[in-house]
């Protein structure tokens, strides 16, 4: 899914880690909790790779729009940020881990083309885990659309490779 600021959210994560990983277990707790101030919250999920933590903070400061939830904000990032630490679109925060966008993703416009040995690499990791290769690489770069690798630049070939490998990696 691609938002209008380009970040991914929580559910692109979530299902890139349920495609590739096909087991995962979420976990939170509330570490600190002051109704209409404060909320902060760790998520721990774990996957075949391993056990991964994050936590989310959501104050009436931080997020003054969301008063009325912020320990469900303050949830969703501690589970945002563990997803990414555990290797789903880690190139790229998280929507729901900030209070407000103001940045865009970085741009790859003055990147060279992707290299045939990419290609290839990309492939063969998707072919030999049964991953829909599309579908993969737009988790990756945060739902870029591609009809063919040659779509991508050398650095963005680059992340998605790092990406494969860190979710294979045991």
């Amino acid at each position: 899914m691609q938002t209008e600021d380009n970040y991914p959210t929580i559910g692109d994560r979530l299902t890139f880690h349920h495609e590739a990983l096909r087991e995962i277990s979420i976990n939170t707790e509330i570490i600190e909790y002051k109704h209409l101030e404060l909320a902060i919250c760790r998520a721990t999920i774990k996957t075949p790779k391993g056990t991964f933590t994050g936590s989310g903070v959501s104050s009436k400061d931080k997020d003054p729009d969301y008063i009325q939830s912020l320990l469900e904000v303050a949830e969703t990032r501690a589970v945002s940020r563990a997803l990414r630490f555990s290797g789903a679109c880690v190139d790229k925060t998280g929507r729901e881990e900030i209070a407000k966008a103001t940045q865009s993703a970085p741009s790859y416009s003055s990147a060279k083309p992707i290299t045939n040995g990419q290609k290839r690499l990309i492939e063969r990791i998707a072919k030999e885990h049964n991953w829909d290769l599309n579908k993969a690489v737009g988790r990756i770069l945060g739902s870029k659309s591609i009809e063919t690798l040659n779509d991508l630049n050398n650095q963005e070939a680059s992340t998605v490779i790092q990406r494969m490998k860190a979710v294979l990696v045991a």
